[in-house]
């Protein structure tokens, strides 16, 4: 399984992965009647970055959106704290005033003399509620009896009545609001009592009204108070939320900053101090910018690579030109010199051309990709009654480009076919290791041909180098194996397979 040449452009297999076909030849070292041209088509990655189209309008900044709905939040929550808070005072204040009137007509009832409820002394000159004797005052009483007639009335009221209105059962407590002169909705508390003793089948109402003005006034001092520490407490809010959202986003624009730093060449990379919910956006950022110089270098290796290789032939090239005709050996000179130009030439431009690993995006699947690859190879090698296995579980992704995938697997399986006999198996797993950032993909090609000589892994590693001669390619398929490999920052290993042969295993 030791050289190899590079594979793609297969065709979508119409049924199974692994089949035994059996040709008109049997075992041994059979040409293949079709080349697998290489599948990636080499094209400048070092295209200039385009601007993207400034928009007009600019967009608002993530600390006047939060500043935003945290004002319109607090609006909503401290707006319905505060009618809540205030229809609770005003029914708590509602019911101080229905239990004061109450109060003031059980001092009436107190200082009635109801043994005697049609003489003119039914109450004395002197209350106990000034306010009662006092005009203007806002507080009013009234006696009546059962048939609706007056028998008292308080001072303040200077000779008005108060409605009478049908009376509340005996012993039974009403309360109303109504309007009075000036007055409207005033309070009014009525107790209805009963004087069986001195008028038998008789009853007195005792009636108590009080302007409203002493409730809108504890109302209104509530709500100015109330509003106030409301406003100020969610002005205090805001500005506390301005700060800590300002001390938040710190790392956010210390990112920003970072980048513009990147962006004007006076850093390669980005910090590692973030908070750590921050932490896998810049690791992310940072593997992106790794495989950006990566690739940058590789490039930059790759043409100071071609250009050493290609003095030599092209020095050669240049001799033969310049030397007498007539000597036949010069055509062959010629020939071998323009194969090892071409060789040169894919090999660098496939090893510049590795994308490495993708963090940023989503990994390629790869059992469509493997499937395609032995269903091509399978026709290509028909006529030596191949079998290839593969095994590789749905979910099993790589971590690069969809045309490295398909250079790394067609290398080694087209390898692995050129020096089996009569079986080659792939097996690719997924690995998850104890620590790391996600799961390693393994891929693991075995054939059952003469197998790997000793220590010699290394060594067809590199370009150009091949184990036999006598088999066709040129000695780069292994050589682009290890350049994708180590793009993807993964390892090569080799050694016998239970089938016989040779194993590779790739771990990315």
């Amino acid at each position: 399984m030791p050289g190899g040449g590079a594979t793609a452009d297969v065709v979508t297999p119409g049924g199974q992965t692994c089949g035994r076909r059996r040709g008109r030849g049997s075992g041994g070292t059979a040409r293949p009647r079709n080349a697998i041209p290489a599948t990636r088509r080499h094209e400048d990655v070092l295209t200039p970055a385009v601007a993207a189209p400034t928009s007009q309008r600019a967009q608002r900044s993530l600390i006047s959106r939060l500043l935003w709905v945290t004002a319109l939040a607090l609006i909503v929550f401290l707006g319905g704290t505060g009618f809540a808070l205030d229809q609770g005072f005003r029914a708590a204040v509602a019911t101080g005033v229905q239990e004061r009137l109450e109060a003031e007509v059980y001092l009436l009832l107190g200082a009635a003399r109801i043994e005697r409820p049609y003489d003119p002394g039914l109450m004395p000159d002197s209350l106990a509620e000034p306010r009662l004797s006092t005009p203007g005052s806002g507080l009013h009483a009234q006696i009546v009896d059962d048939r609706g007639r007056i028998l008292w009335r308080s001072r303040s009221l200077l000779g008005e009545s108060l409605p009478v209105g049908p009376a509340p059962d005996i012993g039974q407590w009403q309360h109303d609001r109504i309007d009075f002169q000036d007055l409207r909705g005033a309070f009014r508390a009525r107790l209805t009592v009963g004087i069986e003793a001195m008028a038998p089948g008789r009853a007195l109402t005792f009636s108590v009204v009080e302007d409203r003005q002493f409730f809108e006034r504890q109302v209104q001092g509530f709500r100015q108070r109330l509003w106030g520490w409301l406003v100020g407490t969610g002005t205090v809010l805001v500005l506390v939320q301005l700060l800590l959202m300002r001390w938040g986003l710190a790392p956010l624009r210390r990112l920003a900053g970072e980048l513009a730093r990147i962006e004007a060449g006076a850093a390669d990379r980005l910090s590692a101090d973030y908070p750590r919910e921050l932490q896998g956006v810049t690791a992310n950022l940072n593997t992106l910018l790794d495989a950006s110089h990566a690739q940058l270098r590789r490039y930059r290796n790759a043409l100071g690579d071609l250009a050493h290789s290609l003095k030599t032939p092209l020095a050669v090239l240049r001799a033969t030109v310049d030397a007498p005709p007539a000597q036949p050996e010069l055509l062959q000179t010629v020939r071998e010199q323009s194969e090892r130009l071409r060789s040169s030439m894919d090999y660098q431009l496939k090893r510049a051309a590795a994308s490495g690993r993708r963090t940023l995006l989503a990994p390629v699947r790869v059992a469509p990709v493997l499937a395609r690859l032995c269903a091509s190879l399978e026709k290509v090698y028909a006529d030596r009654g191949l079998c290839i296995e593969s095994h590789c579980p749905d979910e099993a992704g790589f971590p690069g480009d969809e045309g490295d995938l398909f250079e790394l697997l067609g290398n080694l399986l087209d390898n692995a076919c050129k020096w089996g006999r009569s079986r080659v198996r792939v097996t690719i797993t997924e690995v998850v290791p104890t620590a790391g950032p996600g799961p390693r993909l393994l891929i693991v090609v075995e054939d059952d041909g003469p197998g790997l000589p000793p220590d010699s892994l290394e060594q067809l590693l590199q370009r150009g180098v091949r184990a036999d001669l006598r088999q066709p390619g040129h000695g780069i398929g292994l050589a682009v194996v290890a350049a994708l490999v180590e793009a993807a920052g993964g390892r090569i290993d080799g050694g016998d397979s239970v089938l016989g042969g040779a194993r590779i295993a790739v771990s990315l």
